[in-house]
């Protein structure tokens, strides 16, 4: 496991969201974390979280629409 500190840019409408400590195995487990921490945040209930653990970056997809941006660093 490796912990992570995920920044968010914004999740949704809001811009005033905590950064999440969370520990992951690998990129996908990271995305559902993110997934998780982000739902209360948005109005969509469809919507994909995509992580670039390379780029140390990820965004939420809502549809056509980008629902959020954010920074991944390791902790």
């Amino acid at each position: 496991m490796i912990c992570y500190d995920v920044t968010f840019e914004r999740i949704g409408r809001n811009r005033n969201v905590a950064s999440l400590g969370v520990e992951a195995a690998d990129a996908d487990e990271l995305a559902a974390e993110i997934h998780k921490y982000a739902r209360p945040h948005l109005r969509s209930r469809d919507y994909d979280v995509e992580v670039d653990l390379q780029k140390g970056e990820g965004f939420i997809s809502c549809g056509m629409h980008c629902g959020g941006r954010f920074k991944i660093e390791v902790i």
